[in-house]
């Protein structure tokens, strides 16, 4: 199947403060449900007065933006880096893609916060995954640490500090660490705080300011936007 790319979706501002610009889940890679996980991910149940998935790891994570995470992990032709650990919903939801698909790559997350890790390795534990490895450590300074390695990845997820210049300095790094025609999925890409003066929230603006032109935009998944490497000299 061919990729499928939503390019209509790409936000307004105005869109954004008035809420209008999150998306359902649709496919990229594949042709309806991948099995019934992928599917109950769709559908998932929410918090009473959440938009928030209910699932045993606690999270924050849309039905699209939980949808696409799997699908991509599950469809991912190589290893793949998550920041911001969190408490370990969406590197579960991965590991469980990855298994599932039976493909030996690996999930790489990193968070500043300690605890949060801790609390994610006994979500692995729990959900008896052994492919996904944890790391206390900032995103930038964790991406820059694979860069250094050579490592390239299949799928990316960035969703940890969403400030303009935390988000400026993993936009930069990306050309290095991703394969060729690799995707990469921005967490709150709609959220109003990039609209509004919240320093917290600059995502779309440091995505506009510094990703590089050979990543094609593919389209919003619940609050999130995805963009596929393709770089002219491939």
């Amino acid at each position: 199947m061919q990729a499928i790319a939503y390019p209509d979706d790409y936000p307004t501002f105005d869109a954004i403060a008035a809420g209008a610009a999150n998306r359902d889940y649709r496919p990229t890679l594949v042709s309806g449900f991948i099995n019934d996980r992928h599917k109950w991910y769709v559908s998932a149940p929410t918090a009473p007065g959440s938009v928030a998935i209910v699932h045993q790891i606690p999270g924050k994570l849309r039905r699209g933006d939980a949808s696409k995470l799997y699908e991509m992990a599950y469809m991912s032709q190589g290893d793949i880096l998550e920041l911001g650990t969190y408490k370990g919903l969406s590197s579960t939801i991965m590991g469980e893609a990855l298994r599932d698909a039976r493909k030996p790559f690996q999930v790489y997350t990193a968070d500043l916060n300690e605890e949060f890790v801790e609390r994610a390795k006994a979500a692995h534990v729990k959900m008896r995954l052994t492919n996904v490895h944890t790391h206390v450590m900032e995103g930038g300074a964790f991406t820059k640490s694979m860069k250094d390695k050579r490592v390239k990845f299949g799928f990316a997820f960035i969703d940890h500090w969403h400030g303009y210049d935390a988000t400026v300095e993993v936009c930069q790094l990306l050309p290095d660490i991703m394969m060729n025609r690799g995707f990469v999925l921005f967490h709150d890409f709609t959220h109003i705080g990039n609209v509004s003066d919240d320093p917290a929230f600059g995502v779309i603006q440091a995505v506009e300011d510094t990703l590089s032109k050979d990543f094609k935009f593919f389209g919003i998944f619940g609050c999130c936007a995805l963009f596929r490497y393709e770089p002219k000299h491939s």
